[in-house]
């Protein structure tokens, strides 16, 4: 017994050893500076580099690291920033505390420390007199940040020199204004060490490329994903007529000017593996077009939030297009589609937006972009409430384009005359969702001597209301809808909210809802809230 007891023991014992020397083996591993360097990759650079304190043998980990991740907003809390008690703006000068009871905690900006009403603070009545000036130290946290770039940069440089060691990923977040040539050598810096995801966001800066940042940027080879968001135009030298990104598979802009070259007429974006194209209010010269030749381009998305943006066109070529996405006022620059297929599957969504003086404009834009979509079967708009079916008008309702294989529609702001005639082109639609911030005015005599569009006969199954206030416009297209719904098996209302559930008007709604005539398929009526008030 008590020799079994011991090879028991030694069995146990010999497990623990195989663990030891496992776990010896796991932290030989995790001292290797390159498995270390990739693990800390995954933060912040600031917080990579604050780990070389914890032993010698960290002291030149984060040199190894092949992702950059920098952001001037974190060392606002490093520097200790205040936020001004009144006005909530964070504070970059010199400000004002109060030590008196009950309002230790009161912090003032300059102009703030003159007004009665921030030196009232909520009742307790102050002075100027009870008020402490303290020396802000906003240009320390710059000075700070800036010094901070450069030597990462250098570090990791001469540590990750080798061909093997390019970098990964560089992000950069500005939110003060610096000098523009700082911005320029670091994004330079950067695209020439084959950087294959550069990512620059800036809310407040005004950010022109130089001739050679420029250069160096469309000369970049081996970018997989580049995303530029800028809060006001910054320019892009582009000096030739074509610009090719082989490995490019993601691309966001927002607030670019492309210079193209004045001898050239176009500029051709040449992107063989691109999968997502994301603009938003971006230019280029005047009276010139751009082509975007991406044959796997899957996603679009524009965005046109100004009336007046440079550019003649932007024309695509694509052959596997899932997903396309417009909001703007369709007056600057036309999009052509005409390159581009569809897959069976792809969705549209459209929101347009109103110029009171240019509104011909975009509904000329409006058709002429439509005839791309016919054969869609899933298409989400909003905006359309300036259609209108006046014969005098170029572009009429009823010269929308006939949906042949459309099945889910979600509108947004139209009138009931859109409505009807995006239902009368719409033969197999089987989901209806009616999104309407607003519901259309219209007489319900218009409805008795309306035609009841075909889905309504064969196809149509289900009716969302969205944002429902229970007024009469609502119910009289309801009762329209599920008089003349022959296939129609549910309808369903989503409140605006709890408030409006429980009013007496809602009552009588619903009630009238249950004694209209419904078609032989119809299933039932449903209720919901969108949110709690």
């Amino acid at each position: 017994m008590s020799t079994r007891s011991r090879k028991t023991r030694k069995k146990k014992s010999g497990t623990e050893m195989e663990n030891v020397v496992e776990e010896d083996m796991f932290y030989s591993k995790l001292s290797e500076p390159h498995l270390i360097s990739h693990i800390l990759s995954f933060l912040p650079t600031r917080d990579a580099v604050r780990t070389s304190v914890l032993s010698k043998k960290w002291l030149d980990n984060w040199t190894f690291i092949t992702k950059l991740d920098f952001d001037d907003g974190l060392y606002h809390d490093s520097y200790g920033l205040r936020i001004c008690t009144h006005c909530k703006s964070r504070v970059h000068h010199d400000f004002y505390v109060s030590n008196k009871v009950g309002s230790d905690d009161l912090t003032l900006c300059g102009s703030c420390s003159n007004s009665e009403d921030a030196l009232y603070n909520g009742g307790n009545s102050l002075s100027f007199s009870d008020l402490t000036k303290v020396k802000a130290i906003g240009v320390t946290y710059k000075q700070s940040f800036v010094k901070f770039v450069y030597h990462a940069l250098l570090f990791t440089k001469n540590n990750n020199s080798s061909i093997s060691s390019m970098l990964e990923r560089f992000s950069l977040v500005i939110n003060n204004h610096y000098d523009v040539d700082h911005l320029n050598i670091w994004i330079s810096c950067i695209l020439n060490r084959r950087v294959k995801n550069l990512k620059i966001h800036s809310s407040v800066h005004n950010l022109p490329f130089s001739a050679s940042t420029s250069k160096s940027l469309l000369n970049s080879t081996q970018l997989e994903e580049l995303e530029l968001v800028l809060s006001s135009f910054t320019t892009i030298n582009v000096p030739s007529n074509s610009v090719h990104f082989g490995h490019l598979k993601h691309l966001k802009l927002s607030g670019i000017d492309f210079t193209i070259d004045h001898s050239c007429d176009y500029l051709t974006l040449r992107l063989p593996v691109l999968k997502k194209f994301e603009i938003s209010n971006c230019e280029w010269s005047s009276r010139k077009d751009v082509f975007v030749d991406a044959s796997l381009l899957e996603n679009i998305s524009i965005q046109q939030d100004l009336s007046e943006l440079q550019g003649k066109s932007i024309k695509f070529n694509a052959l596997y297009l899932k997903e396309f996405n417009y909001c703007g006022y369709g007056i600057s620059q036309q999009i052509n589609l005409s390159g581009c297929s569809f897959m069976p599957y792809a969705s549209v969504k459209i929101i347009l937006k109103q110029c009171e003086n240019n509104i011909s404009e975009t509904r000329c834009f409006y058709f002429q972009l439509f005839q791309h979509f016919h054969q869609m079967k899933c298409i989400k708009l909003e905006g359309l409430e300036f259609l209108t079916q006046t014969k005098e008008d170029v572009y009429p309702v009823s010269a929308l384009p006939v949906f042949a294989n459309l099945s889910h529609m979600e509108l947004g702001v139209v009138t009931i005359e859109v409505i009807f005639s995006l239902l009368q082109n719409s033969p197999v639609l089987k989901t209806l969702v009616l999104a309407l911030k607003e519901t259309p005015k219209f007489a319900k005599e218009l409805l008795n001597f309306a035609v009841v569009p075909d889905c309504l006969t064969s196809a149509l199954q289900i009716v969302n209301f969205e944002k429902v206030k229970g007024d009469e416009q609502e119910l009289f297209l309801a009762e329209f809808l599920l008089k003349n719904g022959k296939m129609l098996e549910r309808m369903s209302f989503s409140l605006s909210n709890q408030k409006l559930a429980k009013a007496k008007a809602m009552k009588e709604f619903k009630e009238k809802l249950h004694s209209f005539k419904k078609g032989h398929s119809f299933g039932y009526l449903e209720f919901s809230c969108d949110s709690v008030t």
